[in-house]
C-alpha cells in the first residue's frame, strides 16, 4: 500500500481541485526556498551568529544527507500529474507550482517531508510560544500536510513521505543531542 501506484493515483485524482492548490501552499513548509529564509530571519531576529549556523547547518547538512541518500536508493517518482492544471495557473502560482511539483531528484524519502519534520520539529523544540502540548499538535500538523501535500501532487508515494518523516525526525534527534553535548563542552 505505501508504495502501490494505484493507491497513489486514486489520492492525486480524488482530490479537489481547490485542495490541491492549497496543498501547493502547505508543500513549501517543507521546502528549502521557504525554509532557509526563515532561518535567516530568526538568526537576524536574535542577533546570534550561533543560531544562524545552527539552523543553517541544520537544514543544509540534511538536505544533503536526504539528497545523498535520494540518488543512492535511486527510487522512481509516480510520475502522475497534479490534481490541478498549470497551464491554467496565475503566473504566480504557476512559478509556486514549478518549484514545487517539478522534482529534479529521484523519490525516496521524500525531501520536502524530511524538512518539514526537521524545521517544525526544530521549532517545536527552540520557540517559547504557547505550550509545549500546542507547538507539538501544530508542528505535528504542518508536517502530515506537507507530507500528505507530496502525494497529491502526485510526486511521492505514501512510503516516500513516511520514511521521510521518520528520517527526519532521527536526524532531527540526533543533531539536538550533538548540540546539547557541544553546549556543555
Amino acid at each position: 500500500m505505501l508504495f502501490d501506484p494505484e493507491v497513489t493515483r486514486v489520492i492525486v485524482y480524488g482530490t479537489p481541485e481547490w485542495v490541491g492548490l492549497l496543498l501547493l501552499l502547505v508543500s513549501f513548509v517543507g521546502s528549502l526556498y521557504l525554509t532557509l529564509p526563515l532561518c535567516l530571519v530568526f538568526a537576524y531576529r536574535a542577533s546570534s551568529r550561533e543560531i544562524a549556523l545552527w539552523w543553517g547547518g541544520l537544514l543544509s547538512i540534511g538536505y544533503v544527507l536526504v539528497t545523498g541518500l535520494k540518488y543512492l536508493i535511486g527510487r522512481p517518482r509516480p510520475g502522475l500529474t497534479p490534481p490541478f492544471l498549470t497551464e491554467n495557473l496565475h503566473v504566480g502560482f504557476r512559478m509556486l507550482a514549478d518549484l514545487a511539483i517539478e522534482p529534479t531528484t529521484p523519490a525516496f524519502p521524500s525531501g520536502h517531508a524530511f524538512t518539514a519534520t526537521v524545521f517544525c520539529g526544530a521549532l517545536f523544540a527552540e520557540l517559547d510560544i504557547g505550550t509545549r502540548r500546542s507547538r507539538a499538535g501544530v508542528a505535528a500538523i504542518l508536517v502530515l500536510l506537507v507530507g500528505i501535500s507530496r502525494v497529491v501532487h502526485g510526486v511521492h508515494y505514501p512510503g516516500d513521505v513516511a520514511a521521510g518523516m521518520i528520517l527526519g525526525g532521527f536526524y532531527l534527534e540526533g543533531m539536538i543531542r550533538l548540540k546539547r553535548r557541544l553546549s556543555t563542552v
